[in-house]
């Protein structure tokens, strides 16, 4: 029954594209309800009967035919199936309900792929359309995370890590947990100089093959280290590269190179050049230019038997005051002649004659003295022809006409007058026949001279005019006066030239660039700590004394050094021995003791027991066999002596010797003998009693006595 009810609607629908593409549009009209039920549940037992029978009285017979014709013209290649039901359609079609034909959709849920990484709808021309959504979605694996959506596909934005780092397992994913299987695979072991490394039980165990670091090279040295692999290193000495054509091979630098074998015969028509199979090979070139180093000789060319041979130059350079030669040294020559006659072939030019190889002549003079007359020389026989010339300028003797010019031969007066204005105020300007222009001068009168540094201007009896010059004069020393004749008066600013500002409290007086004379203050320093130093302007530097401030007077033989009038003193150190044949005296801060030729009276009967401090020494007393060594401990100047060391804690003994040292830190007083701190009181520069730097002075300064000076 479905298949009849098929038919009969492509029997409908045929026959109304019959009636509607016929020759008469009037033709018969099929009237099709509207709707149809979707199956024959839907339709009532009158019309389902009445439907049949229509079937079953042929109409079915009859559609078949129609159809047939129209399958054999191709009629319904593009038109929609008809249909009441799915059932109606193929199985990737659907009934639409509103058009009564088979389409791939009639509703969005229809066309949904069941993947949430697409938007699936239905178009309003009844085809599934789909489009990516951005949306989170799931890869059902359970080895990834991160999952969504990308060009319609779920993709995974990281894969669980199972990378152990071991060589010797396979690490996968299996239920969201890694597993670590132990692997029998190749492996690397750590060394490049082993092969067909493989795992052992989780362990990589070097292969038995080795790498073969065999470069090729006859230059390098190879070998495999276990830390770096092949290692190539340069070697020295001769080698071979093969080849026949590349001789003197020695390994540079880990190659091997030589120089190309010089198959050259010194022959200019042969093609030298090397063949690794045949050896030199020198090619005649027949036909080659060349260059038989003749110079004369031309278009040199190889010869058949590779000689070199060119053609005679011409050396004729057709001057009759050359002499033309050759040398196969320098090829033509071509000799300057100074005399001789000659023919430059110019018939204005007469007594021709060769001078420095070049023929010239004397010019023929055709001048007849006419100004008004145009003289040329005619060639070639020279004929002077005179044409007179209208136009020209001339002089017709008189100074007072101007603008002279040729007429028929003759010169006319100018109507123009002399130009005798002379463009000088100074002079009355007049033309005379006998004179011409005449230029009286106007003593007294005023004029301008041009010249803004006089003034006052007037000529004088020579017609000149002439003014009183400025004085330019600003009393200032630091400028340069002077005049310009355009400008006038000119003061230009001599920038650092020397000066002086009149103040005795300035030094270096220089000009400045605004024209002002200025010093630098003047040091009125006079490294003397016992004055107040000042500077009055009228006076200049002053030195007030001052006195009862501590100072340092550099000596040190004093103490308690004070200022007093301006000066520092010092309480002088007291050397005194008591020792009447002593000369006692303070030197860098020590007492000197100085024994006194000749003082006492030498005697050994006393056996130094009663003239303990003038003894004769013991070269002396030794030789009497009468001096006593335990007292004569020491000998200076030939003179015997006693040590003294009570109450001092350093310093002399008073016989050469010293009663100790001062610790670091404390020099030795002299005139006291006792240790003092070492100190840089008063001092700028230079070193303290200890020998330390007690500071230094700036660049251009000196260090006088301790202080800084310049």
């Amino acid at each position: 029954m479905i298949c009849a009810r098929r038919l009969l609607l492509g029997f409908v629908l045929l026959c109304w594209l019959a009636a509607c593409s016929g020759e008469d549009s009037q033709g018969p009209t099929l009237l099709v309800p509207d709707t149809l039920p979707a199956d024959d549940s839907q339709r009532s037992p009158d019309s389902r009967a009445g439907f049949d029978g229509l079937l079953d009285g042929g109409l079915m017979d009859a559609g078949a035919e129609v159809m047939a014709d129209l399958a054999v013209a191709d009629v319904t290649a593009d038109l929609p199936m008809p249909c009441v039901g799915d059932a109606d359609c193929p199985p990737d079609l659907v009934c639409a309900p509103a058009t009564g034909s088979c389409v791939e959709c009639y509703a969005h849920d229809q066309c949904d792929d069941g993947n949430v990484c697409t938007f699936n709808y239905c178009s309003d021309d009844f085809h599934c359309q789909s489009n990516n959504a951005d949306a989170d979605c799931d890869d059902d694996n359970s080895c990834t995370f991160g999952d969504y959506c990308e060009d319609g596909e779920c993709v995974a934005t990281e894969i669980i890590a199972c990378d152990d780092g071991i060589q010797c397992t396979d690490d996968f994913c299996e239920g969201d947990q890694c597993m670590h299987a132990p692997s029998d695979g190749p492996c690397e072991d750590g060394d490049p100089c082993t092969l067909g490394d493989g795992c052992v039980q989780l362990e990589c165990i070097p292969g038995t093959g080795v790498l073969d670091c065999d470069d090729g090279n006859p230059c390098t040295v190879d070998s495999c280290q276990p830390m770096e692999g092949c290692i190539h290193a340069a070697a020295d000495g001769p080698c071979d590269d093969g080849l026949d054509c590349i001789v003197g091979e020695s390994c540079v630098a880990g190659e091997c190179k030589g120089y190309p074998l010089d198959c050259g015969d010194g022959n200019p028509c042969t093609g030298d050049e090397c063949d690794e199979v045949q050896g030199c090979v020198n090619e005649v070139l027949e036909g080659a230019p060349c260059d038989d180093g003749n110079f004369c000789t031309a278009d040199d060319h190889c010869g058949g038997g590779g000689d070199c041979a060119g053609t005679p130059a011409a050396c004729n350079d057709d001057n009759p005051c050359t002499f033309d030669s050759c040398t196969p040294e320098t090829g033509c020559v071509h000799q300057w002649l100074d005399e001789g006659a000659c023919n430059d072939g110019n018939g204005c030019t007469q007594n021709d004659a060769c001078s420095a190889g070049v023929c010239t002549g004397q010019t023929v003079d055709c001048d007849d003295g006419d100004p008004c007359t145009f003289d040329s020389c005619q060639e070639p026989l020279g004929t002077c022809i005179s044409q007179p010339e209208d136009g020209l300028p001339c002089d017709d003797g008189n100074p007072c006409t101007g603008g002279d010019f040729c007429e028929a031969g003759l010169c006319q007066p100018g109507q123009d007058g002399p130009a005798c204005d002379d463009g000088n105020p100074c002079t009355q300007d007049s033309c005379t026949v006998e004179q011409g222009c005449k230029y009286t001068p106007t003593a007294g009168t005023n004029c301008n001279d041009n010249n803004q540094c006089t003034s006052s201007d007037k000529c004088n009896s020579n017609g000149v005019c002439v003014g009183t010059a400025l004085v330019c004069q600003d009393s200032n020393p630091c400028t340069v006066d002077g005049c310009d004749e355009n400008s006038g008066c000119t003061f230009e600013v001599a920038v650092n030239q020397a000066c002086d500002d009149a103040n005795p409290c300035t030094d270096n007086d220089k000009c400045s660039s605004g024209g002002l004379c200025n010093g630098i203050p003047k040091n009125c320093d006079d490294a003397n700590p016992c004055t107040d130093d000042g500077c009055d302007l009228l006076a200049g530097c002053i030195y007030t004394g001052l006195s009862g401030q501590l100072c340092n007077d550099n000596d040190a033989c004093t103490s308690e050094d004070q200022c007093v009038n301006g000066s520092c003193t010092g309480v002088q150190m007291q050397c005194a021995d008591n020792d009447a044949c002593t000369s006692d005296y303070c030197l860098a801060g020590q007492c000197v003791f100085q024994p006194i030729e000749g003082c006492g009276t030498p005697t050994c009967s006393d056996k130094c027991g009663q003239n303990l401090g003038s003894c004769f020494c013991d070269e002396w007393c030794q030789v009497q066999k009468d001096c006593c060594p335990d007292v004569c401990t020491h000998c200076p100047y030939n003179w015997c002596c006693t040590p003294k060391c009570e109450g001092k804690e350093c310093g002399s003994d008073g016989c050469g010797g010293d009663c100790g040292s001062c610790p670091e830190g404390k020099y030795c007083q002299g005139w006291q003998n006792k240790c003092a701190q070492c100190d840089c009181d008063y001092k700028k520069c230079g070193e303290d009693q200890c020998g330390n730097s007690c500071g230094t002075c700036a660049a251009g300064q000196l260090c006088i006595v301790g202080l800084c000076v310049g």
